[in-house]
């Protein structure tokens, strides 16, 4: 198959889906932003080199790539163009996929609400947008979700469409063992910024392994982004004692990926605090597990580490099996005084984390979607 993606910068989304397609039948052309470019190439290795890369400079406006996409396709006609991200100049993706030359037009949909709904729409800006998100959906037949528990809302907001469940994140199988040692590791990662994750539930922990006497690691793996995360950081920094202590990344940039990566396989747990219902552009809400996949499981998948999270949380399968479901802070702080009574405990963890991970491994999400991709 002769295959083009199109993606902005979310590398961590479309390195899975070029690993997917990467066998020696295909023929892949990526579209990215500068910058996403030398990342993958990180992360492919010798495989990039097969890859053909056409990169926007840095004088290019979004929309003038757009059109770059366009003729390229009009010379080179796809049999799939793969809209891995999506965030901007709706109306002219929407031409891109009502006029590009491809066989199959396939969208991801991060968030499926923003797709049907905007606040504010005396907002001129928003306005625009909106029409051209109910452009684009209209003008494709086939959309991707991340993951299996957005497909019945999926189904019922973009009724008569074909959805694909293609996840956001491979195991590779790369995983290293962490050992049970004091003081436990928790990681929380993301950007810290209260529209995604509770970190009040973060500084309640601290505050609860110090009363109980569990010597405790907590990392916030993520960047610095207004005055919430910082005054997060300034009350996190007041608890730091001789059992409980933090480490931060206190910058406004992207923490770079080996750096987040190396982080996250040197921790016991990942602790997502996931809010409800989280306010995303424009002001739309979504809910995690329903028309919003939080990037933690994604991480928890890729890293094989056991994952704590809200216990509504609607997960895929694999993961209900895998994951550490808590309704109070209380329940975690049980669940850490456990492991010091039984270290073997963390163990088992561990090896459902792992027998969770390997259900994403790019053979089985090929087999599990044939029509999409081949076999090597």
């Amino acid at each position: 198959m002769n295959v083009t993606i199109f993606e902005t910068g979310h590398i961590e989304a479309v390195y899975p889906v070029i690993q997917l397609f990467n066998c020696n039948h295909n023929s892949i052309t990526v579209f990215c932003y500068a910058g996403t470019d030398v990342a993958l190439q990180q992360l492919l290795g010798t495989a990039a080199g097969k890859i053909k890369w056409i990169v926007k400079k840095e004088t290019q406006s979004p929309r003038n790539f757009i059109f770059t996409m366009y003729r390229h396709l009009q010379k080179n006609p796809a049999d799939i163009l793969y809209l891995n991200t999506v965030t901007d100049n709706f109306i002219f993706y929407a031409l891109l996929v009502k006029w590009g030359a491809a066989a199959r037009k396939i969208v991801t949909l991060h968030h499926l609400n923003l797709y049907r709904h905007t606040k504010k729409k005396y907002l001129l800006r928003r306005w625009v947008r909106h029409i051209g998100k109910k452009l684009l959906i209209s003008y494709t037949s086939e959309l991707n979700v991340l993951s299996g528990t957005l497909l019945p809302l999926a189904h019922k907001l973009f009724p008569g469409k074909t959805i694909h469940n293609i996840p956001g994140v491979i195991f590779e199988g790369n995983a290293p063992t962490v050992n049970f040692e004091t003081p436990i590791k928790l990681v929380v990662p993301g950007a810290i910024e209260a529209k995604r994750r509770n970190y009040l539930q973060v500084i309640e922990l601290a505050e609860a392994a110090g009363k109980n006497g569990i010597p405790l690691h907590i990392t916030l793996c993520g960047p610095v982004k207004d005055a919430y995360s910082a005054a997060i950081i300034t009350a996190c920094k007041k608890l730091q004692s001789s059992l409980v202590r933090f480490s931060f990344f206190e910058t406004a940039t992207l923490i770079p990926q080996e750096t987040f990566d190396a982080t996250i396989a040197n921790s016991h747990f990942i602790f997502s605090p996931l809010v409800a219902t989280a306010i995303t552009d424009d002001d739309v809400e979504e809910q995690y597990g329903v028309s919003i996949a939080s990037g933690n499981i994604s991480d928890a998948v890729k890293h094989a580490r056991p994952l704590i999270v809200p216990a509504a949380l609607l997960l895929d399968p694999p993961m209900q099996t895998a994951a550490i479901r808590y309704n109070t802070i209380h329940d975690i702080v049980q669940l850490l005084q456990s492991l010091y009574q039984q270290r073997l405990l963390y163990n088992k963890l561990q090896q459902k984390s792992l027998t969770a991970a390997q259900q994403y491994t790019v053979a089985t999400i090929r087999d599990l979607n044939k029509d999409f991709f081949c076999s090597d």
